[in-house]
């Protein structure tokens, strides 16, 4: 590795910048160490606390690291684009070297022109199809018969920890959606705050320059392409910001009136954002597992060897709120069933408080959105 050294790097500034990325990892590490100081069930119980503070290192983080590193990003953006334009360019040229050798080579010149812009119409990686996922058949159904409809446009809402994102990744996978939708995009929005962070990280998962990247731009290549799903996971954190939610809500609006772009949103809350005609019928909004299905999630991930009142115990504490019982049965499958009881008899007052504050912490950010 070798380190070059330019003379219109301002030496100062730069030293200021890394002084204040290394201030903001100590931080991100002091808070990393409090949590871990924290008892297993504490941990699971705080878990909207820690959350929002690892929320808030995290967003600062992300802001030093993106002035830190604007200008090797555009630098990096502008070579994968000029390769990319090379390669498209080299693979035109063998095409049609093919096609001049024989007419009946003309299928295959079109097939490989095809693929072409098949394959490099997307930059974003899908996520795994989930290996666990009990108790949402009927809202699985239903989001599949949705997404075979034009346009569909659909909203997958409720509390925190209900499951919202594990539905749109199963349904993301199911093959008659596959097979309608050749390019999916599954996009987080977690870390947009505002209508044009939104269009930047739509842009940088559409593959476009992070440089030039712009609303028109977006809508064009979009509207450009061929059929397409488009998943933003929680959506609530660009919406749920009054003062921006109107310039979001027509960012939106745009997005849904290109008739082969499919929307899919998943959202805390009750409420669906304004300005888009959302397909009928609605899915409600989702609840707890039935019992069966939050036992059958436990045991698939704690094993079936536990006891089963200790199971119906734990299942108790969770509320069959499915992320509650992955966190509680991964507990379960370390220390077993009757430990993790015995340390929630242990500490049942400060737990019940925990519990308290964290569910308040739930109900107030579902309320806001």
């Amino acid at each position: 590795m070798s380190l070059s050294i330019h003379s219109d790097i301002q030496a100062p500034k730069m030293l200021e910048q890394i002084a204040q990325y290394a201030r903001m990892l100590q931080r991100f590490d002091s808070c990393l160490r409090s949590q871990r100081e924290l008892g297993t069930l504490r941990r699971l119980f705080k878990q909207g606390e820690i959350m929002a503070q690892l929320e808030s290192c995290e967003t600062e983080l992300r802001a030093l690291l993106a002035i830190f590193t604007a200008k090797q990003e555009t630098g990096l953006a502008t070579a994968l684009v000029k390769f990319n334009i090379d390669t498209e360019m080299r693979h035109q040229e063998l095409l049609e070297m093919i096609s001049s050798q024989s007419s009946s080579f003309e299928t295959v010149s079109l097939i490989g022109q095809s693929s072409l812009n098949t394959s490099s119409g997307s930059f974003s990686l899908l996520p795994a199809s989930p290996k666990i996922f009990h108790g949402r058949e009927s809202e699985f159904e239903q989001l599949v018969d949705i997404l075979m409809t034009d346009p569909a446009r659909v909203v997958i809402l409720g509390p925190g920890g209900m499951g919202k994102t594990t539905l749109a990744m199963a349904t993301l996978h199911h093959h008659k959606v596959a097979n309608k939708y050749q390019t999916r995009h599954f996009i987080s929005c977690e870390s947009a705050h505002t209508r044009d962070s939104l269009v930047a990280i739509i842009g940088s998962y559409l593959g476009l320059d992070t440089s030039s990247t712009s609303e028109r731009a977006v809508l064009a290549l979009l509207s450009a392409g061929q059929p397409c799903l488009i998943i933003l996971d929680n959506f609530e954190t660009p919406w749920e910001a009054l003062e921006g939610r109107a310039k979001v809500e027509a960012f939106l609006a745009l997005l849904a009136d290109i008739p082969h772009v499919a929307l899919l949103l998943t959202m805390r809350g009750a409420e669906r954002p304004g300005k888009v005609q959302w397909t009928h019928p609605f899915i409600r909004p989702l609840m707890p597992l039935d019992q069966a299905a939050a036992r059958q999630t436990f045991l698939e991930i704690a094993d079936e060897t536990h006891d089963s009142s200790e199971v119906d115990q734990l299942l108790k504490i969770t509320d069959n709120i499915p992320l509650a019982v992955q966190l509680v049965a991964g507990i379960a499958a370390s220390v077993g069933c009757q430990d993790t009881m015995e340390r929630w008899n242990l500490e049942r007052t400060a737990l019940l408080s925990a519990v308290h504050a964290c569910n308040f912490h739930l109900m107030q950010r579902s309320c806001l959105v």
